[in-house]
């Protein structure tokens, strides 16, 4: 079961309570018992399906809120809409098989809005989440960077992870896994590079790292 939160039942619930009162309150003897026993199947099959989809399917825990929450607007008003017609037709002498299509056309579209919300919904997600991953990944870059830095003592060494250093702070690449990937090899190249610092290596092996770390970042960079 999905973590739903169930004030989210709420008004499907008070709608369900009043629907089903006035059902009995204002009953009519001018319609079949067949009809009204419809429009009350009907009724509560429309109560079901918005309280398994509630229950069942609906994610209360995602990143993007305005999104996600059009879903339970869909079944809000999916539920008040079957809910009337099916008032309306216990009320009068409509056709028992021109009940049963309604209810099923406003089930179908409600189906296709939910299907379609629920998975913008879940694409917007992991979209956010990428972005979230971009920030915290180019965040301990920069802090890696930082510490390269500091543990540089030649004069041309620190001229060219300065000029690296510009580069990797700035980046117009879009969020998304190719960036991510190259991201996390620049981490690890940093990692070496700092451990060849601390071992007092060749300025020109050092330089030569650093080079291959600037051709990373610049492609980074070109990601669109």
């Amino acid at each position: 079961m999905k973590n739903t939160d169930l004030k989210s039942l709420i008004v499907p619930v008070l709608l369900v309570v009043v629907w089903g009162a006035a059902m009995f309150i204002f009953k009519t003897d001018q319609i079949t018992d067949e009809l009204f026993l419809t429009t009350c199947v009907a009724g509560a099959i429309a109560a079901l399906v918005s309280t398994v989809y509630l229950l069942g399917f609906f994610d209360g825990m995602l990143k993007t809120d305005e999104i996600q929450y059009a879903s339970l607007v869909y079944t809000d008003v999916y539920l008040v809409l079957v809910l009337a017609i099916n008032f309306i037709v216990s009320q009068t002498n409509y056709k028992l098989s021109y009940t049963i299509f309604i209810n099923l056309i406003c089930l179908c579209i409600y189906a296709g809005l939910i299907m379609f919300s629920h998975n913008y919904a879940t694409s917007t997600d992991a979209k956010v989440s990428m972005v979230e991953g971009s920030v915290q990944t180019h965040r301990a870059l920069s802090q890696k960077m930082g510490e390269v830095l500091a543990s540089a003592t030649d004069l041309d060494v620190k001229k060219r992870l300065l000029e690296l250093k510009q580069f990797l702070d700035y980046s117009n690449a879009s969020s998304n896994q190719s960036k991510l990937v190259i991201e996390n090899e620049l981490y690890d190249q940093l990692n070496e590079l700092q451990t060849l610092l601390a071992e007092k290596t060749d300025a020109s092996r050092i330089i030569e790292q650093v080079d291959k770390l600037m051709t990373n970042v610049k492609t980074r960079n070109a990601i669109r």
